[in-house]
């Protein structure tokens, strides 16, 4: 097991750096890294650190909370959106295939015959099955009105 130890700093006040030293003990095993918390230095620098982490963490995680939020929030609103405009595509395209599906009724009507009496089936048949082709469908269910 390596632990790792300090060394004493020592400031210079001609050159005005300091030179510390940080190693590891490749050969020492049993020496632990000693803090001393009664020093003045260690009281300092870790009421520095308190001062300065505490509030970073703080804002970090307001700001997190605050970005996920709206990022979720602009992700609904993309999504209702895109359903807005699917909605308004799908009713565009069923009311053009009620307005085709009333001009092949009406052309229906017009080619074989006026009313029920006088109703051709073979044509009104032909005409059905070429409207079908025309839309793609695969069947048709024709009701009167009322009924």
């Amino acid at each position: 097991m390596v632990f790792l130890y300090f060394e004493t700093c020592f400031i210079s006040m001609q050159v005005a750096t300091s030179i510390c030293s940080f190693a590891q003990s490749p050969t020492d095993d049993s020496k632990p890294m000693k803090v001393r918390f009664d020093s003045l230095k260690t009281r300092l620098i870790i009421t520095l650190l308190l001062i300065v982490l505490l509030p970073t963490i703080t804002i970090g995680w307001l700001a997190y909370n605050r970005m996920s939020d709206y990022i979720s929030a602009d992700r609904i609103a993309d999504v209702g959106r895109v359903a807005d405009t699917k909605h308004e595509q799908l009713i565009m395209v069923l009311t053009l295939a009620n307005a085709r599906a009333q001009n092949a009724l009406s052309d229906l009507v017009a080619q074989c015959g006026g009313g029920i009496a006088k109703f051709d089936q073979v044509c009104a048949t032909g005409l059905v099955k070429a409207y079908l082709a025309a839309e793609g469908a695969i069947g048709a269910n024709l009701q009167r009105k009322g009924g």
